[in-house]
């Protein structure tokens, strides 16, 4: 038989002669028309993409094609109504967009063609090699922990009537690299922030046997036993970038790894954490969302909310029990230990053998530190009126004990490292020893007016005033110039009437009359300044005219039987 698979030159290049490589044109008059594509047209095919098909535009084949043509294959210009309209060659010396299609798809850099029309975000995001697995990064439990928030698709109820519908609440989550076991979670009303991240980071360091207790689920500290810190957290660049963490790394040892923008599939594993609680319980929720859209006349699915967020919570906690205790991970990729002492991979299998063989990465601090570390921190100011953070003034035990204020008024204020939680301004915290202890401080009586309010609410309410104090500085300048000009007036009037009146006396006579001259002021002012109740009768005041006693004059007063 013919042996056909060696026929043809597979995979070689043809050599270019005189007749038309390729099939023949079907509907051309000359089926042998037509050019070969030569270095030079080849050139030219890659300097058109390069042009106008790898850009943001996103521009179709087709239309790099024809602006190809229009700029190098053409034998002039026409002007047509004052435009210069190029003539292309002949179709035998024109290459096809076949042709085209042929050599672009050929000889075009992939990587190259999709970042210049999606961007290198997208690129690396969705198209890029996968060659690597989230589990390498981590030695043993603790090495590596991922942390990312979810908005829930689901609305709940109010706890206090369950008459009104509250906001979907945010799910934080902090996830082991080695073992895929949920260390942390933190179900509330936070949003995507510093603080959010703080409540997840205090749970995965916490008891959670206590914890599962505040919502009535009982378990035993084999079942869940993460409560420290990792050597590293990786996180998205958002609540974990800025200042927020500086305690968390500086004095509990935590590295903190930010990944550039629109890189999630860098933390795959909490990403699809937040997709099994979704598939697992919320999206059979009474009030979840559905859809992100919903269709006309369709039934508003924040009416079926039923749930407090404490139910919702106590939800979330069972799953990630059920997730953390019996949930098989088929794809999970063992490594030749794991096999060779037959783990099966569930999370609280593989967390344990790590902690057996594999141990050293975690860290324990105690509640208090821990979140001490975790709050915000700054530099307070001791003054002679309290230890001062800006509008707050505090006091603690230390400060009355070793009279800080009194030496602040003597010899001028210091400044002390302090913690606060923006949630509750009542109390601030010392830091000591570096953040490894602390001294609480309380509220002064002088900074009451804030007891109840937010840190942000106090700062709002100081940058408004501020703000109606500039503005309103021209209306009270305009009523101030006002004023002076009254008061001058009434100055000069009174200086004019007196300078005339006592022209004729000499300075000593004024000074000598002094007594004289306030004894009948006061008469005259008594007159009109007297308390009289109710009103005056006529009778009575020309009485008192005709039958007025000397002030000075005693009259006792009548004696009643």
């Amino acid at each position: 038989l013919p042996n056909y698979d060696a026929c043809g030159g597979k995979g070689i290049e043809k050599s270019q002669g005189l007749i038309k490589r390729g099939r023949n044109r079907k509907h051309d008059i000359d089926p042998k028309s037509g050019i070969n594509i030569t270095a030079n047209d080849n050139k030219e095919f890659k300097k058109g993409i390069k042009d106008f098909y790898n850009t943001f535009e996103k521009y179709p084949l087709k239309y790099a094609y024809e602006k190809m043509l229009a700029r190098q294959y053409i034998i002039g210009y026409v002007e047509e109504d004052g435009v210069l309209v190029p003539t292309l060659k002949p179709p035998s010396q024109l290459p096809t967009f076949e042709q085209f299609k042929y050599w672009c798809r050929k000889d075009i850099d992939i990587a190259e063609m999709i970042t210049s029309r999606e961007g290198e975000k997208v690129f690396e995001l969705k198209h890029r090699a996968v060659l690597g697995e989230s589990t390498h990064q981590a030695f043993g439990p603790g090495s590596r922990y991922q942390i990312d928030a979810t908005i829930a698709d689901v609305y709940l109820v109010n706890s206090l009537t369950r008459k009104s519908v509250i906001k979907r609440v945010t799910i934080y989550a902090l996830l082991d690299v080695f073992a895929r076991i949920t260390a942390g979670i933190y179900v509330g009303l936070e949003g995507p922030s510093w603080i959010g991240a703080a409540m997840a980071l205090a749970n995965a360091g916490m008891d959670k046997v206590e914890y599962c207790k505040e919502f009535g689920i009982t378990i035993t500290k084999e079942q869940w036993p993460c409560e420290h810190m990792p050597e590293l957290i990786t996180a998205d660049r958002g609540e974990l970038e800025g200042e927020g963490p500086t305690n968390l790394i500086n004095t509990l040892g935590v590295d903190v790894e930010i990944l550039p923008p629109y890189r999630a599939d860098w933390k795959g594993i909490i990403e699809y954490e937040f997709r099994r609680l979704n598939l697992a319980a919320i999206l059979w929720l009474p009030g979840a969302v559905k859809k992100q859209y919903r269709e006309r006349g369709e039934k508003d699915y924040r009416l079926g909310a039923a749930l407090t967020l404490r139910e919702f919570t106590t939800i979330i906690l069972r799953c990630v029990l059920h997730y953390n205790n019996n949930h098989r991970m088929n794809w999970y990729n063992r490594n030749e230990f794991e096999i060779a002492d037959k783990i099966q991979p569930i999370p609280i299998n593989l967390w344990n053998w790590g902690m057996e063989n594999r141990t050293g990465k975690l860290r324990k601090f105690s509640e208090d530190i821990l979140k001490l570390n975790l709050m915000s921190s700054c530099e307070a100011l001791v003054t002679y009126k309290g230890i001062k953070f800006g509008k707050y003034y505090y006091t603690c035990e230390t400060a009355i004990k070793e009279n800080w204020f009194i030496k602040a008024r003597m010899n001028g204020s210091w400044k002390i490292a302090m913690s606060y939680d923006r949630r509750k301004m009542s109390y601030a915290y010392i830091r000591l020893d570096e953040g490894r202890s602390y001294e609480k401080c309380y509220l002064l009586e002088s900074s009451y007016t804030y007891i109840n309010a937010f840190y942000e609410e106090v700062e709002d309410y100081y940058g408004d005033d501020k703000n109606d104090r500039y503005n309103y500085q021209y209306e009270e300048t305009q009523d101030k110039s006002k004023l002076n000009a009254h008061i001058d007036h009434i100055v000069e009037t009174g200086v004019n009437l007196t300078n005339k009146n006592t022209s004729s006396i000499s300075d000593r006579q004024k000074i000598l009359q002094i007594k004289q001259a306030t004894k009948e002021e006061k008469d005259l002012n008594r007159e009109s300044e007297a308390f009289i109740l109710g009103k005056e009768q006529p009778s009575e005041s020309s009485n008192e005219a005709t039958n007025c006693q000397s002030q000075d004059e005693y009259i006792a007063p009548a004696k009643y039987d």
